[in-house]
């Protein structure tokens, strides 16, 4: 009696082994792993999430768009410059006039009187008019001549009333006409005999009550 044969069978054996290992390692792909034999692979995928993705590109846009606001700010509005420390900081010095060291002289005159402002005293005296060595005269009507032509009107400080009636004289501004000096706080320049540039300003006047006019001259050396 002939039976099949023994190594058809072994044949045919491992042929079906191998379609199920086959079979098998397939399946364990799908499903993550596989078994051949005694021996396991492990198949692994990386899964990315979709909410975690956009907030890294939202982290990264809105890093990106503070950079560029930044920018904008930064030029248009360009920081002053600032001197390293240490450093010393050069200011132009500030000029100004120097102070002017003429005495402030008070003259009081009443009716048909005058004064030589050319000298050192100052008291009134009787006299004819602006003539001679008088510089100033009061009528018995409050009019007051100078004898070095006229008066200009000035306004200013007192300390810069030396280039303004130097220039006023220089000019010729000064005309003959006689002033009032009635008003307390109005100033004149002038000329004195000796042609002295010489300024005035009206302290007081009294002259409806007491007929005297109080004054506060300058006088400064050509």
């Amino acid at each position: 009696m002939i039976g099949p044969d023994p190594r058809h069978q072994d044949v045919t054996h491992n042929q079906v082994h191998s379609d199920r290992l086959d079979t098998a390692f397939r399946a364990g792909q799908v499903h993550g792993d596989a078994h051949v034999g005694t021996t396991t692979v492990n198949s692994r995928t990386t899964t990315i999430s979709l909410p975690a993705l956009g907030v890294v590109l939202g982290a990264v846009l809105t890093l990106v768009l503070g950079l560029v606001v930044w920018k904008v700010v930064a030029t248009a509005h360009p920081q002053a410059s600032v001197p390293p420390i240490g450093s010393t900081v050069r200011t132009s010095p500030k000029t100004s006039a120097p102070p002017d060291s003429t005495p402030v002289r008070e003259v009081r005159l009443t009716g048909r009187t005058g004064v030589d402002l050319d000298g050192d005293e100052t008291a009134a005296r009787r006299a004819d008019g602006a003539t001679g060595d008088t510089d100033l005269y009061l009528t018995e009507n409050a009019l007051l001549y100078a004898n070095g032509s006229g008066f200009a009107d000035d306004r200013g400080s007192e300390q810069q009333a030396r280039a303004r009636c130097t220039d006023a004289v220089a000019g010729g501004y000064n005309t003959p006409s006689p002033i009032l000096p009635l008003l307390a706080g109005t100033q004149y320049c002038f000329a004195t005999s000796d042609r002295r540039v010489a300024w005035l300003r009206v302290k007081n006047s009294d002259w409806v009550s007491s007929g005297e006019v109080v004054l506060a001259v300058l006088v400064w050396q050509p």
